[in-house]
């Protein structure tokens, strides 16, 4: 049903342009490239880019049956369709087990978990929201639930009244919807060269003042308010360091992981970890602190591979392992 939907049914009417989850060709970097496209030319303008990050709480077991199928009819799928998907997520029952006692309750909203369809049902929820942001003004984007807007411009008076009328459509979206949105999970980022924001007004999501923050983690990826990458750098190589060493802590000299694994384990896991993503943070790793702060990390890792002293250089050890420097994979 999942490919039939897709390939038949939404072809004539596709899915909003913005949204990056669960379909061909999209992915987290497509979604944080289309982004930092827009955050960048407006650095380079001398413009202000007031960013609001979502999360939806409990988004696919939160949205009711009715609205699904609505979803469904607007974009264009057969009321015969419409009516079996909605009996397939009414005849659900949900069985909690402690002992010998057991309760049995009817599941009244929400996708089935790990279900083939939920992902394509919460995509055509959402895509109304993400149309009607979009017509006001606004850019909005979605990965499943997290959902980010951004408002650009020369003025933060306008700026900040733009983000409050795109806050006030989600709350009024949720309110229909029965969803929510927890404020303290919101992220608010100002992405600008200046140091003062003259005319800046934090805006309001459910009554409760969004605090600005200097960065945000969106989609495995910390963007902070000059895009300069420190705090993602850091935090990477903190990751791969802590990896690094419990690998390190596998082995000895004449026991436990052998080259081959522990050059598989950094090849497979441990640099695509740092790598991830790369497509939009590789000018971070452009400074020398930088670069030395990768290469530490990709020095740990052929000590460990080649069991050399802690004398021996870095660049030796790469060539004999094969393993081109860090900054250069990223880039």
């Amino acid at each position: 049903m999942d490919r039939f939907l897709r390939d038949e049914t939404l072809v004539s009417k596709t899915l909003h342009p913005n949204q990056h989850a669960y379909q061909a060709g999209k992915s987290v970097e497509t979604a944080l490239h289309q982004l930092m496209v827009r955050v960048e030319k407006a650095l380079d303008q001398q413009e202000v880019a007031l960013g609001v990050f979502l999360d939806k709480e409990g988004a696919f077991n939160s949205t009711s049956y009715d609205f699904m199928c609505v979803a469904l009819a607007r974009h264009g799928v057969e009321r015969t369709i419409v009516r079996w998907v909605k009996a397939t997520l009414e005849g659900r029952w949900a069985t909690a087990m402690l002992g010998n006692l057991s309760r049995s309750v009817a599941v009244s909203r929400g996708c089935p978990q790990g279900g083939v369809l939920s992902p394509l049902l919460w995509c055509l929820v959402v895509d109304e929201l993400l149309a009607r942001l979009s017509e006001g003004g606004v850019h909005a984007q979605g990965y499943a639930d997290d959902i980010c807007l951004l408002v650009v411009g020369k003025f933060l008076n306008t700026v900040s009244g733009l983000i409050q009328w795109a806050l006030g459509a989600v709350e009024a979206w949720c309110d229909g919807l029965g969803l929510s949105v927890n404020p303290d999970k919101t992220g608010l980022v100002a992405f600008m060269r200046k140091r003062k924001l003259p005319g800046f007004f934090e805006p309001r999501l459910f009554g409760r003042v969004l605090q600005r923050s200097m960065s945000v983690e969106y989609l495995g990826v910390i963007l902070d308010s000059r895009l300069t990458w420190r705090e993602h750098v850091d935090a990477k190589v903190r990751k791969a360091h802590n990896s690094l060493w419990a690998c390190r802590t596998a082995g000895g000299a004449v026991w436990g992981l052998g080259p081959r694994v522990v050059h598989w384990l950094y090849v497979s896991v441990i640099r695509p970890s740092v790598t991830f993503a790369s497509l939009v943070w590789w000018p971070g790793c452009q400074r020398a602190s930088a670069k030395k702060k990768l290469s530490r990390i990709q020095r740990l890792a052929c000590l460990g591979i080649t069991g050399a002293v802690c004398t021996t250089p870095t660049r030796a050890m790469e060539a004999l392992v094969c393993l081109p420097p860090l900054e250069l994979v990223v880039q």
